[in-house]
């Protein structure tokens, strides 16, 4: 597979949660600017970065109007790391986690800033409208 290629995208009903999972780095052997993916319509996301490697992912974000430039630099996105903290970059394999806090972007891309050995891939999983809080008025409910 290539870098930004789509593995999978669903919709659970008609106004039900959709997810979309991507292939954001593929067997990355040296630092690389990374693609940058639509996400737009993702409320929260992880990603499954796989190795072994020594080296640093960093995960950025654009809200461009149009889709940047592999070349060019995002913002970077904190990811939830273990015991709940966050973290700039990634030098570890493991499910990284938005959190609760993110804010979603339009754009969004792993950059390997840093290399020493071993292959790195990354996998994002996107999902929208799943634990989305609904409305349903005020309580009708007389005592």
């Amino acid at each position: 597979m290539s870098d930004g290629q789509i593995i999978s995208n669903a919709q659970n009903g008609f106004n039900g949660p959709s997810e979309l999972t991507s292939l954001v780095t593929d067997t990355a052997s040296a630092t690389n600017t990374g693609v940058w993916i639509d996400a737009r319509f993702m409320d929260k996301f992880s990603l499954d970065v796989t190795g072994p490697f020594v080296g640093t992912v960093a995960i950025m974000g654009s809200n461009a109007a149009t889709i940047p430039a592999n070349a060019t630099d995002g913002n970077i996105i904190q990811t939830k790391i273990s015991g709940g903290s966050y973290a700039a970059t990634i030098t570890t394999t493991g499910i990284y986690d938005s959190g609760v806090d993110y804010a979603p972007v339009r754009w969004i891309k792993a950059k390997v800033t840093a290399y020493t050995s071993g292959s790195i891939s990354v996998i994002l999983h996107g999902t929208q409208g799943v634990n989305t809080p609904t409305y349903n008025g005020p309580s009708t409910q007389q005592n």
